[in-house]
């Protein structure tokens, strides 16, 4: 089994820890893991022209590290995003590479590999955004809401979102992981 993290977040600072989490819970269920640092991928954004539709099934024109990441996504069994968040949105890194993939999800377009992964969808955040409980629930709504339509987007056998408050104590950022991980692999 293997499974692909898009990272975004910055790995110097507190936010490392929780890409180390993730590692370590995948690393349970027997994955082979790649993670791609998005901060360190150069990938140009998504042109709009369509040309992977119609031009070039299946490739996107541009020559960049976003064909090869797109052909790694569709390989996965897992993709897991980990993203910074405010709970209405990705990270434009995540965004622009998720974007790259279009020519993989054209409707004329069959994905080769017949293989449709788990989406794990982990966005990171402060407490200053969680106010109170009530915002705190429209926080991770929304953030589930966004993670659900990308897994429709990559007919997902099943998609998970999970909110990590970066200043809550470790050992609920932790169970928190745990419990996205263990609900999302149940069935491998």
């Amino acid at each position: 089994m293997r499974a692909i993290i898009l990272n975004s977040l910055d790995n110097e600072n507190e936010y490392a820890q929780i890409h180390e989490m993730l590692l370590e819970e995948l690393k349970k269920s027997a994955i082979i893991i790649d993670t791609m640092n998005l901060l360190e991928i150069d990938i140009e954004g998504c042109r709009n022209c369509y040309h992977c539709w119609t031009k070039t099934p299946g490739k996107c024109v541009i020559n960049d590290q976003g064909n090869s990441l797109t052909s790694d996504i569709i390989q996965a069994d897992a993709l897991v995003i980990l993203t910074p968040t405010d709970g209405e949105q990705l990270s434009p890194l995540v965004m622009s590479t998720l974007q790259r993939t279009i020519p993989n999800l054209a409707p004329n377009i069959k994905n080769q590999t017949n293989k449709y992964p788990v989406l794990i969808g982990v966005g990171v955040t402060k407490k200053e955004f969680k106010q109170d409980d009530e915002n705190k629930i429209a926080i991770e709504e929304l953030f589930d809401r966004t993670i659900k339509r990308i897994g429709i987007n990559f007919h997902c056998k099943r998609t998970v979102s999970e909110i990590i408050y970066i200043d809550e104590p470790l050992p609920e950022q932790q169970q928190l992981v745990e419990e996205a991980i263990a609900i999302a692999m149940k069935d491998y």
